[in-house]
């Protein structure tokens, strides 16, 4: 049978037209399938070859029909469908015929959909993995050793990804398979985001996602959280600043990352001017990140509020220095916290620092020791603590805990630090160790500007008592000495000191 003579059998079909439509317009729909197979069947392999090229439209009528043509019995070699290259629309319905069904699978000659590949695997491989194509369709067809399954998905990939990995289950991909469906260049974005964001699995490595998705695999924290993916992604051309920043304030990768001290390699530099400079971290988050810089930083960033900046001292992450400090002018709170933070480094350069005594006493109100704070005092004016109580209070108490020697204060300092002390107690310290560097009557004066019953001692009828300490047994001691009151002595029931007045 020549072609010629094939093409006779459909009479009035145009080989232009030939086509599932131009049988059922010219001819019965059985008699065209009957000729269909016929010549399958019987035309000579070197003609069959040539019929797709002349008469194209058989494509689809196979596609559509090929089962009534089979259920017709007229018998030809399976092999010979392969010439044709068209696509099955429903592999099932070829499931009577299982040689036909294997030589379909192994040319590829099938619609891509989640039935004919479910079919495949179920009758023509015989593998019982209906579960796992349902959640991890790519995986499963990966693993199988079947070549031309794999090559028709890899064929038509897009297809592939749209009618079957898109299916709603189909979320428990493995990490190979999500990598290898990303790197598929000719696809999309929009629907490689989509089969990555319905993935539970976190990648591992950022390096193996084409350059195009990184931004993406970080928004939907589909990557593992480590420092050497972050910082491939601020080097990537694909760097979003908000979408690391987001990743990085999300509570997972912030518990993970926080515990993980960054690499002080010099590679690593723009990840770590990344996290001190992000004025877009909450204040939580960026100080768990201060905590993972593994070096001091020279200066303090630009953009900072001064919220942060406060961080970056307490967590000690700037190097101490005339310029560093200089950078925080007008913010004293903060230069006093950056002097205190540092103070040992301070004291061994002090006078390169431009400060005053309102500075240093702010200083002595921070939390440095009692000795730091005396090398401070030895700096400050202390003949200004009697118009500034204040000051001379702070002073006062640092004297007092200290036990500092004091016989370099002026009377009038003297005088200040013991008005200005609180509490009385601490006002009684001091007085008994510097009321030498006092007049007579400038120690009447200090004992006037007491409190109560201390102000009372002062010529007249009063008898003040003061409670039994060591303090102020050597306070009215001195006291007497000084003729400043006549006597004092213990009271019988409540174990007080009762302080004798002059008269006049």
């Amino acid at each position: 049978m020549t072609i010629s003579s094939a093409l006779c059998l459909l009479p009035a079909i145009s080989i232009s037209s030939f086509g599932s439509q131009a049988i059922l317009q010219k001819g019965s729909f059985f008699r065209g399938q009957t000729n269909i197979a016929r010549i399958i069947a019987h035309l000579p392999e070197k003609e069959l070859e040539s019929l797709p090229r002349k008469a194209p439209g058989l494509f689809d009528f196979l596609a559509v029909n090929l089962a009534q043509i089979l259920a017709l019995q007229i018998d030809f070699e399976p092999s010979r469908l392969a010439v044709f290259q068209f696509e099955t629309e429903d592999l099932n319905r070829i499931g009577p015929y299982p040689a036909v069904a294997r030589l379909l699978s192994d040319h590829g000659l099938y619609k891509i959909t989640v039935e004919n590949l479910d079919f495949i695997f179920r009758e023509v491989l015989g593998s019982s993995t209906e579960a796992n194509l349902q959640t991890k369709h790519y995986s499963t067809v990966l693993r199988t050793d079947y070549a031309p399954l794999v090559d028709k998905v890899h064929n038509d990939f897009d297809r592939y990804l749209k009618n079957v990995l898109l299916q709603a289950s189909n979320t428990e991909e493995d990490v190979s398979a999500v990598i290898n469906v990303l790197n598929h260049e000719e696809i999309e974005a929009e629907y490689l985001e989509q089969f990555l964001e319905q993935q539970r699995v976190e990648l591992p490595a950022l390096e193996q996602v084409p350059v195009r998705l990184r931004s993406t695999v970080f928004r939907l924290r589909k990557i593992e959280p480590s420092w050497e993916n972050c910082l491939t992604f601020i080097s990537s051309d694909d760097f979003d600043a908000q979408t690391l920043t987001a990743y990085l304030q999300h509570p997972e990768a912030q518990s993970v990352l926080s515990a993980v001290t960054i690499d002080d390699r010099k590679e690593a530099v723009p990840l770590r001017q990344f996290l001190i400079n992000n004025s877009d971290f909450d204040a939580d988050t960026y100080r768990a990140y201060l905590c993972t810089l593994p070096k001091q930083f020279v200066q303090f960033p630009e953009n900072l509020g001064t919220d942060k900046l406060r961080m970056l001292v307490e967590v000690a992450t700037i190097t101490f220095s005339e310029k560093a400090f200089s950078f925080l002018a007008g913010n004293d709170e903060l230069q006093v916290l950056f002097v205190a933070k540092n103070i040992d480094n301070y004291l061994a350069s002090e006078d390169k620092f431009s400060v005053d005594d309102n500075f240093r006493e702010k200083l002595l109100a921070s939390n440095i020791n009692d000795d730091q704070k005396l090398k401070i005092i030895d700096k400050m004016d202390l003949m200004s603590l009697a118009s500034l109580s204040h000051r001379a209070s702070i002073v006062g108490r640092v004297f007092h805990r200290s036990n500092a020697d004091l016989s370099h204060l002026t009377p009038e300092a003297a005088h200040a630090v013991v008005i200005n002390a609180e509490p009385v107690t601490v006002q009684i310290s001091l007085f008994n160790r510097c009321q030498n560097l006092m007049s007579d009557e400038q120690v009447k004066a200090a004992l006037h500007e007491l409190p109560k019953p201390f102000s009372e001692i002062e010529p007249g009828w009063r008898q003040p008592r003061i409670g039994n300490t060591t303090e102020n047994q050597e306070f009215v001691r001195w006291l007497e000495s000084r003729s400043i009151i006549s006597s004092s002595k213990l009271t019988f029931f409540t174990n007080e000191i009762r302080i004798f007045n002059f008269r006049k």
